[in-house]
């Protein structure tokens, strides 16, 4: 029983002293939460895998921050305090208070970023500065074009909080020497989900990190302290071109700075150098050249260095200069003079050559005329590769390279029929006659094209009517233009003798009534209504009277008066009819002759000569017409003969 109560007791007394040392350890520790993402965690010589890592230290002890390994690709760069935002490097001693704290790892890309800031001197502004990169096993580069926001401030004494702190500046305060500038650059992150190790201009950055939106990591920001700014080292200004052409000079000028003297001047490359002569140029300015004979034989580069001084300190300036085989065109002309040179193409079809012209810098170049050949089609133009269509022979003005199609327009035929009446004015009737017709404008002038053809002729013989037809050839488009708006039509007068042509004008125009296709013939009417004079006394077309709705078309026809006529002879009087002669009597029978008397003499004439028989004709009548005498000879001659023939025919009856 004693032994019993002795156990209690003793047991009673451990509890009471546990009790106080428990009660003292729960308050006298800080629970210290380790988060990390990469790698494995290390402590006191243990690894530790898995995020979160928890232990206790005690209230009021200094420790050693834990450190953690293998977390490539990533590199850790230390642990931030999640009650403050602190960062502490690795293996940082940390005071432990009576908080709790949360630690989270932060780890940086193993590669790096130098920032190169230029311009960051004493007189400059930010306005003045200019930014490069250059990244080490990052997989991705920067440049200028992925400056996102830049934000420059200066160390300042703050009247209102007695205490220098940071003050924003803008892009045209100067720098000032002995006053330190802080930088804050944003740039795309690239793709970076991490950011890397950062320095500016040598120094490591206070903040770099990859900033989120929505949990999408948008934008590297960097954040460093440059210090003061350099003191501005006197150069001396060297202007000229970057790159040079081979074929040309390189001329550059000189400007020292305020206190120093120009002693001498050079080039050279890792072939060859030379000195240059600095002479001033017509505004008094240093300037020198360099001859594209020495440059164009050695290397694709060379340096041009000048040299001065500024109170016995020496001074330079230098710049490199580029040597390029081609020319190099400014404004379409190279320094050597030559003028550049633009390719100008012709592409048909697949089938067809390329043909290739060269137009010369603020030159006009000719177009080429019919180059290509379509069946059923003829090419008017070239279309460029902007759409812009040129006839063609056009002058192209444009100096830039450029690629030409042939346009081609479909070869239509148009006719209209007309009819040529031939009248008679005179008594004579014309033989075969032509009349043609011919294409006119409002004023009378032939209206022609060098790719239209047109033909009208009819051949008459004599009055009546003729009708024939008036055949239009041409590409569409053209006879379009030439006809849409109206045209004219009139015989052609040749001043053939003897006719009177009618002048009659008649107006055409071309109406589009079908859905054209390539293998169509035509998609036009031509219609023909009279023309009229307008008040300048040119033809015109009322276009008003037309019945748009319901067109018709006139019939054209012209009238042609041939007026020749031929004098008649005038008539001579007929001859009287010669009597018939009376049937003569049959004879009678002839009586036997009697014995002729004896002729009485002849009573001798009174007065007068007596006439000599030998000598004078005998006188039995008017003998003044000698032809008389033979045709009354004549007829008794014939008297004689048929009485002589009809008494034989007589004498032959009777003996039948």
């Amino acid at each position: 029983m004693k032994k019993r109560i002795l156990s209690i007791l003793l047991t009673l007394c451990m509890v009471l002293m546990l009790c106080p040392v428990t009660a003292f350890a729960e308050g006298n520790y800080s629970t210290l939460t380790w988060n990390f993402q990469y790698g494995t965690l290390i402590h006191n010589g243990v690894e530790q895998k898995t995020s979160p890592y928890v232990y206790r230290a005690y209230r009021g002890d200094a420790i050693s921050l834990v450190h953690v390994e293998n977390c490539a690709p990533y590199e850790f760069v230390g642990w931030k305090e999640a009650g403050s935002g602190t960062v502490y490097k690795p293996d940082a001693i940390f005071q432990i208070d009576d908080s709790e704290y949360t630690f989270d790892a932060v780890y940086q890309l193993q590669g790096s970023l130098a920032v190169t800031v230029d311009g960051f001197e004493v007189g400059n502004t930010p306005a003045d500065c200019t930014y490069s990169f250059e990244s080490t096993n990052l997989g991705v580069t920067f440049g200028k074009d992925d400056i996102q926001y830049i934000s420059w401030s200066k160390y300042i004494f703050h009247e209102l909080g007695k205490d220098y702190q940071w003050g924003d500046m803008d892009e045209t305060e100067v720098f000032q020497a002995g006053t330190q500038y802080r930088l804050w650059l944003c740039l795309d992150n690239k793709g970076l989900n991490t950011a890397p190790a950062v320095t500016v201009n040598g120094r490591i950055s206070e903040d770099c990190m990859i900033a989120t939106s929505n949990g999408v990591p948008i934008q590297l920001q960097i954040d460093c302290e440059l210090g003061t700014p350099a003191e501005p080292v006197p150069t001396i200004t060297i202007d000229g071109p970057d790159v040079v052409c081979a074929q040309q000079d390189y001329e550059f000028t000189v400007t020292p700075p305020a206190g120093v003297t120009i002693v001498g001047a050079g080039y050279g490359n890792d072939f060859s150098g030379s000195s240059v002569m600095l002479t001033p140029n017509e505004d008094g300015v240093p300037s020198g050249v360099v001859r594209a004979s020495w440059f164009a034989r050695f290397g694709d580069s060379f340096k041009v260095t000048v040299y001065g001084t500024a109170d016995g300190t020496p001074v330079t300036g230098t710049k490199t200069v580029q040597v390029s085989p081609e020319h190099i065109f400014v404004d379409g002309v190279c320094g050597c003079g030559v003028k550049q040179q633009y390719v100008v193409e012709y592409i048909g079809s697949i089938f067809d050559p390329i043909c290739v012209d060269f137009k010369t810098h603020g030159e006009d170049l000719t177009l080429r005329g019919e180059t290509f050949k379509r069946d059923g089609f003829i090419q008017t133009g070239w279309v460029d590769e902007h759409g812009a269509v040129y006839d063609l022979g056009d002058l192209y003005t444009v100096d830039e390279d450029m690629t030409f199609y042939p346009y081609f327009e479909k070869i239509i035929t148009l006719t209209v029929p007309f009819t040529t009446t031939v009248t008679l004015g005179g008594n004579t009737a014309p033989g075969e006659t032509t009349f043609e017709l011919a294409l006119i404008d409002s004023w009378g002038d032939a209206l022609t094209d060098d790719n239209v053809t047109a033909a009208a002729a009819v051949t008459t013989d004599g009055a009546g009517d003729y009708t024939g037809a008036l055949t239009i050839t041409g590409p569409e488009w053209t006879l379009w233009y030439m006809l849409s708006e109206g045209a004219f039509v009139q015989q052609v007068d040749a001043g053939a003798d003897g006719w009177t042509v009618d002048d009659t004008v008649w107006g055409l125009f071309m109406s589009q009534v079908a859905e054209l296709s390539d293998d169509a013939a035509t998609g036009y009417d031509v219609y023909v209504v009279p023309a009229s004079l307008d008040d300048a006394g040119g033809y015109m077309i009322d276009w008003e009277s037309i019945d748009w709705e319901n067109l018709e078309t006139a019939d054209m026809c012209f009238t042609n008066t041939y007026t020749k006529s031929i004098a008649k002879p005038t008539e001579s009087p007929k001859p009287t009819e010669s009597p018939k002669p009376t049937e003569s009597p049959k004879p009678t029978e002839s009586p036997k002759p009697t014995e002729s008397p004896k002729p009485t003499e002849s009573p001798k004439p009174t007065g007068g000569d007596t006439p000599n028989p030998d000598t004078d004709a005998v006188q039995t009548g008017d003998n003044r017409n000698p032809a008389l005498w033979f045709a009354l000879l004549a007829v008794s001659a014939a008297g004689v003969i048929g009485t002589g023939v009809y008494s034989k025919r007589r004498r032959s009856s009777r003996a039948k």
